[in-house]
C-alpha cells in the first residue's frame, strides 16, 4: 500500500502528489484499482498551512448523517449559506444553467435537504474583501484554474477558524500541492461494494469506496505504482475546520460531460458519493418532498370583496385573468372552474370552504388575533407559492384605499430577502406580503425609510406584547432583521415602494420562523427555552401559531403606523430603542481595519447615526449597509 500523499517537493521521496483537479484536468490514470484507506496515519497526510486571520469563524452546525454532529463543527446559529467559488470566469456564462456554477448548484441542491440551505455564487472581489466567512456553512471550490494567492489565503483562513471547504473539481493549490493534467473521471454503476469510476476514453475502471470507520483521512486512492489520492479528508486548524479534496467528478451532468447515456445510469451512485462527502462536512442531506404549486383562496373578515371586484373587473380578461409581469391571477368560483397553478398563472378561488385549501393555516386563529380596522382584513392565502411578493405585483396599483389585502403562504419556493438574498420558507415560517398606500405629503411619506423599522418592530411587539411573553428576548437588528438575543436570526423584512403621482404604493414582505427550528432558530424554540427556565409557580407559555403571529404583527404595524403619522419618529423611537440591539455599540465601518465609531441611534429618516473617534457624526443609509453582528462591523450590503 502506498505511504500516503505529501505536497509536491516534500521530504518523502516516495510520496505522490495530491490532485485537486477538475473533471477535465484529472490524473493520467493507469489500469489499476483505487483502494479505500480506512485509517491513514496523520504523518502521511498533507500538512496544510494554518490561517492568520484573527476573527472567529464558527463551523457548520447542521446534524450530519445518523443525527450526530459532524466532527469539530460548531453552533447552529450560523446562517445556512453554501458558497460556490468558480474562479474568474465571466459571470454571465457562469450563471447559466449549464455554466460551472449552475451545474455545481444543481448538484448541491439535488442532495441537500430542502429548505435547509441557500446556495450562492462567491465572486472574485467579494471573496477577497467581503465578510462572507461568518455567514457560511460550506465553501465549495469549483474553479478549473489555480486560485489567486490572496483568495487562497482567505479560503485557508476560513478553514483554519472552523470552516468547511470542499475542493470539488478544482485546481485549488494548498501548501505546494500540485495538479497534473490527465484523463476524465466519471462515475458509473456496477454491482460492487464500492463505486466504479470510469477513466477517460480508454475503458479502464477503478473502484472507490467511502468508508465510515476509524480515523478516516484518505478516503480513496489509486493503488499501484502511482498511489495518488482521489478523495481526501483533512482536519484543518485547531478550531474544528475541515477540508475535503475530491477529484471525482460527482457534480457532472450530461450537458457538460458529453456522455448522457453513462451519466443517466450513474446518477444514484453520484448522489451517494456527494451525500457522503457533504454529510462528513456536517451538512444535512436527504430526500425531501418537492412542493407543488397550489391555488389560492380569497376570504374576508367582512364584505370587502365587492369594492375589490369593482376595482379589478375592468382589468380582467374574458376568462377572469388579471395579467401581471410575474404571476397572473385567474379568479374562479371553485377549483372545478380553473386549471392547476403554474409558475405564471395562479387560480384564486373566491367561493370555497377555507379548510379545503388551507390545511396548515388556522384561519379562525388569524381572525381571533387580528385587531385592525383595515390592514390584513382581506386574505389571499396559498399553501405553496413561488413568492408572496410576486402575487401582488399586478393587484397593488388597482387596490381601493379601503381594502386591506394581505397575501399569506404556508410555503414559498422562491422567497426573496433584501439585496436579492434567498429566503428559506419551510412549513412553520410565517410569511406574508402586505400592500400599504402612503401619501407622499404625510409624515410617514416624508420619512419612508422608517417603514422597514416599523415592520421589524411590529414583529417583535407582536410576540412580546402578548401577556406572559414579555421576556421572550426577540430584538430588532438594524436595519431589517429580527433576532432572538444577539445570536439567532429568526426573521427579516423587505419593503419595496413605487411613487405613483402623490402616493407611494408599498409592498411589505416579511418572514418569521415561528415553529420551524430549522434551518436556524424559531420563536417557539425561544418559548420552549423560557418554559424550561421559568420560575416555580409560573405557568408555561403555549407555542405560537403562524396565523396568530401574522395577525399580531399586522395589528401592531397598524398601531405603529398610526402613531408615526400622528407624532413622527419621536412617537416610536423610545420603543424601538428598547427593542433594538445596538445602543452604544462600538463598531468598525466598512472593514476590519476601518475607522471605529459608536452607535448613537437613528436620524429622522431611519438612517443610522454613529460617532467617529474624531468627533464627527456620520449617517449610514439602510439601503446600502448592513450590521454584521458577529464582528461589530457595518459593511456594504
Amino acid at each position: 500500500e502506498p505511504r500516503g500523499v505529501a505536497a509536491t517537493g516534500g521530504e518523502h521521496e516516495d510520496a505522490r502528489p495530491l490532485h485537486l483537479s477538475s473533471c477535465c484536468e484529472c490524473l493520467g490514470l493507469e489500469s489499476s484499482t483505487i483502494e479505500s484507506v480506512r485509517s491513514a496515519s496523520m504523518e502521511d497526510l498533507v500538512e496544510l498551512p494554518s490561517g492568520s486571520e484573527d476573527e472567529r469563524l464558527d463551523g457548520p452546525g447542521t446534524e450530519a448523517r445518523g443525527g450526530t454532529r459532524a466532527r469539530g463543527h460548531g453552533s447552529s446559529n450560523k446562517p445556512p449559506n453554501v458558497l460556490v467559488y468558480t474562479g474568474q470566469d465571466g459571470p454571465d456564462a457562469d450563471r447559466s444553467p449549464c455554466g460551472r456554477f449552475g451545474l455545481v448548484c444543481a448538484a448541491l441542491l439535488s442532495v441537500l435537504r430542502p429548505d435547509h440551505y441557500t446556495v450562492y455564487r462567491l465572486e472574485e472581489a467579494p471573496a477577497r474583501a467581503h465578510p462572507w466567512p461568518e455567514h457560511t456553512r460550506l465553501l465549495v471550490l469549483a474553479s478549473p484554474r489555480p486560485l489567486p494567492e490572496e483568495t487562497s489565503e482567505r479560503f485557508l483562513a476560513y478553514a483554519a477558524r472552523g470552516g468547511a471547504v470542499l475542493a470539488l473539481c478544482s485546481r485549488a493549490s494548498c501548501g505546494g500541492v500540485g495538479v497534473r493534467r490527465g484523463g476524465d473521471l466519471h462515475i458509473t454503476v456496477a454491482p460492487t461494494d464500492g463505486v466504479i469510476v470510469g477513466v477517460g476514453g480508454d475503458g479502464a475502471e477503478v473502484t472507490a469506496a467511502l468508508e465510515d470507520a476509524g480515523c478516516l483521512e484518505v478516503w480513496a486512492r489509486l493503488a499501484g505504482s502511482g498511489g495518488e489520492a482521489v478523495i481526501v479528508y483533512q482536519a484543518y486548524g485547531e478550531e474544528g475546520g475541515a477540508v475535503v479534496l475530491c477529484q471525482v467528478s460527482v457534480d457532472l451532468t450530461g450537458s457538460l460531460a458529453g456522455v448522457e447515456g453513462v451519466l443517466a445510469a450513474d446518477g444514484q451512485a453520484r448522489c451517494e458519493v456527494f451525500t457522503e462527502i457533504l454529510g462528513h462536512l456536517g451538512l444535512n442531506c436527504g430526500p425531501g418532498d418537492a412542493p407543488t404549486l397550489t391555488p389560492a383562496i380569497l376570504w374576508a373578515l367582512e364584505p370587502v370583496r365587492l369594492p375589490l371586484g369593482s376595482a379589478l373587473e375592468p382589468r380582467l380578461s374574458e376568462s377572469g385573468v388579471l395579467a401581471s409581469r410575474r404571476v397572473s391571477l385567474r379568479f374562479v368560483r371553485s377549483l372545478a372552474d380553473g386549471a392547476g397553478a403554474t409558475p405564471t398563472l395562479l387560480p384564486v378561488v373566491t367561493e370555497a370552504a377555507p379548510d379545503l385549501l388551507t390545511p396548515h393555516f388556522d384561519l379562525e386563529a388569524y381572525r381571533g388575533m387580528l385587531r385592525t380596522r383595515l390592514l390584513g382584513r382581506l386574505v389571499l392565502h396559498c399553501e405553496v407559492v413561488g413568492s408572496t411578493m410576486e402575487l401582488l405585483d399586478g393587484v397593488t396599483p388597482h387596490l381601493p384605499d379601503d381594502v386591506g389585502l394581505i397575501a399569506i403562504a404556508t410555503r414559498q419556493i422562491r422567497g426573496k430577502g433584501r439585496g436579492g438574498n434567498a429566503w428559506l420558507s419551510p412549513v412553520g415560517c410565517a410569511m406574508f406580503t402586505l400592500p400599504l398606500v402612503v401619501r407622499s405629503d404625510s409624515c410617514l411619506g416624508q420619512h419612508l425609510p422608517f417603514l422597514q423599522h416599523l415592520v421589524a418592530l411590529a414583529v417583535v411587539e407582536g410576540v412580546r406584547s402578548a401577556p406572559g411573553y414579555e421576556d421572550i428576548d426577540l430584538r430588532v437588528k438594524w436595519p431589517n432583521d429580527i433576532y432572538y438575543g444577539s445570536e439567532f436570526k429568526v426573521g427579516g423584512v423587505l419593503v419595496n415602494s413605487t411613487l405613483i403621482g402623490d402616493t407611494f404604493q408599498v409592498l411589505i414582505g416579511c418572514g418569521v420562523n415561528v415553529s420551524n427550528d430549522r434551518p436556524t432558530w424559531c420563536v417557539n424554540a425561544a418559548v420552549a427555552e423560557w418554559n424550561g427556565a421559568r420560575r416555580a409557580g409560573d405557568a408555561p407559555l403555549a407555542p405560537m401559531s403562524t396565523a396568530g403571529s401574522i395577525a399580531s404583527t399586522v395589528t401592531q404595524l397598524e398601531r405603529l403606523v398610526d402613531s408615526f403619522q400622528a407624532g413622527g419618529p419621536a412617537a416610536v423611537l423610545p420603543l424601538y430603542y428598547q427593542r433594538w440591539l445596538h445602543s452604544g455599540t462600538q463598531v468598525r465601518l466598512h472593514s476590519d481595519t476601518g475607522p471605529e465609531a459608536t452607535v448613537l441611534g437613528l436620524d429622522d429618516f431611519g438612517f443610522l447615526r454613529v460617532l467617529s473617534q474624531d468627533g464627527t457624526t456620520l449617517t449610514l443609509q439602510p439601503d446600502g449597509n448592513s450590521f454584521d453582528m458577529t464582528r461589530n462591523l457595518i459593511v456594504c450590503k
